[in-house]
């Protein structure tokens, strides 16, 4: 461990410190598509509009997974930040912003554009399929039976409130000081970049893929 998790009331990282996954959390996403697959109420290439209405018939769920949809925006947007009071708002907004964004490409399976909406559109079916929230379906089937006490998808909220969870800093352009992000964040970055976890947590994870996945699923 090193450096300072908040420099500002001068709290050092430690072996338990919670950070930010960013796009490490797209694993979570995808392992919960894949024990839907392994129940057999998915499939890798059934199309997404057999489960959300609104998207391109085109569209499978493995385009999804493989960034190889088309859709959603650029993966790192312009203007304001929205205005999210909990996750269930943040879920409705996003997948309701997706379905009127015209695609970045057709069909899909041409390219490869990184797209952070796609897992978005995702979370939107686990919900649809599982019947659950996606991050309650997460916690429930991912993070407790691997062990992961010190995991989960935070809101803006509780990461500045909670000194057991690293401030994120960053350099703005031009270069000076780095500065505390923490206030600019989003309410959650949600299924694509939302989940803040531990060293120890992350360990866990990865020992417990046969727990979660049968194979080849868990290959």
């Amino acid at each position: 461990s090193y450096g300072m998790a908040d420099q500002e009331r001068s709290i050092p990282n430690g072996t338990d410190t919670i950070f930010g996954l960013a796009s490490v959390s797209k694993i979570f996403t995808a392992v919960a598509v894949a024990q839907l697959v392994q129940q057999g109420k998915l499939g890798f290439h059934e199309p997404l509009a057999a489960y959300l209405d609104g998207f391109p018939d085109k569209v499978t769920i493995h385009h999804l997974l493989t960034h190889t949809s088309g859709i959603g925006r650029p993966p790192f947007g312009s203007g304001p930040l929205p205005v999210w009071q909990s996750f269930e708002q943040a879920m409705a907004e996003t997948l309701a912003a997706v379905r009127v964004t015209p695609p970045q490409f057709t069909p899909p399976g041409v390219e490869h554009v990184y797209s952070n909406d796609g897992f978005w559109v995702l979370a939107g079916v686990v919900e649809r399929v599982s019947g659950q929230s996606f991050f309650d379906y997460v916690r429930a089937r991912i993070f407790r039976p691997a062990g992961m006490t010190r995991t989960d998808f935070y809101s803006k909220p509780q990461v500045l409130a909670n000194p057991a969870i690293a401030r994120p800093y960053w350099i703005a352009p031009g270069g000076g000081p780095r500065a505390d992000f923490g206030p600019s964040l989003p309410f959650t970055i949600g299924p694509p970049g939302g989940a803040y976890s531990t060293v120890s947590d992350l360990v866990a994870f990865v020992s417990s893929c046969g727990k979660l996945l049968n194979r080849p699923f868990a290959d």
